[in-house]
């Protein structure tokens, strides 16, 4: 995955987190999302963020994700 895919892949798993909270505090966004299983302790995606973030990209997933 190149920079700007990976960085698009984050901004979307982070997207709903924000607009979940209001918040825009992207650490407090990373944190939550890494408590549930989205990004790795070095703030690496796991598998199942790129799933997400797939979805996400395509409009497959619900408004809630996460």
């Amino acid at each position: 995955m190149n920079a700007y895919s990976s960085i698009k892949s984050t901004e979307a798993v982070l997207k709903p987190r924000f607009k979940k909270t209001k918040n825009t505090d992207k650490t407090q966004a990373m944190h939550c999302r890494r408590l549930s299983g989205y990004f790795d302790e070095t703030k690496g995606q796991m598998g199942s963020g790129r799933n997400l973030a797939q979805f996400l990209r395509m409009g497959l997933a619900h408004e809630r994700a996460g």
